[in-house]
């Protein structure tokens, strides 16, 4: 991922990913999940405007489903066509945000997917 902060000494990132993976539909297929989840600290004393974007990966072929987990996106955000999932935040004075983002990966055993 990039960052653009620039020379902004009040802002700072966290990140972290995880993944695990599962046999589904009678061992025929693999469900990949991928999950990771941001924390933007502002510790100067005004609101600072952030445009944070993760990618998710966007299928070519039928073998593979890539399915976001709405339920675990926090705050709710949709990917692009080109699986660029974007929030606008506002990080409060001497606060912080949590974002957080889950998809999951299907495909069939003959394809290798590599996360």
């Amino acid at each position: 991922y990039s960052m653009g902060w620039g020379s902004e000494d009040h802002l700072e990132v966290s990140r972290q990913r995880g993944t695990s993976k599962e046999e589904v539909a009678l061992g025929r297929k693999i469900r990949h999940t991928d999950w990771c989840h941001i924390y933007l600290s502002n510790t100067s004393d005004t609101p600072q405007k952030v445009t944070v974007t993760e990618r998710i990966p966007v299928s070519e072929i039928e073998e593979v489903k890539v399915t976001l987990l709405e339920r675990k996106v926090r705050p709710l955000a949709e990917p692009d066509d080109n699986g660029h999932v974007k929030w606008n935040v506002t990080v409060p004075a001497a606060g912080h945000e949590e974002l957080h983002l889950a998809y999951e990966v299907e495909t069939s055993k003959k394809i290798a997917w590599r996360p």
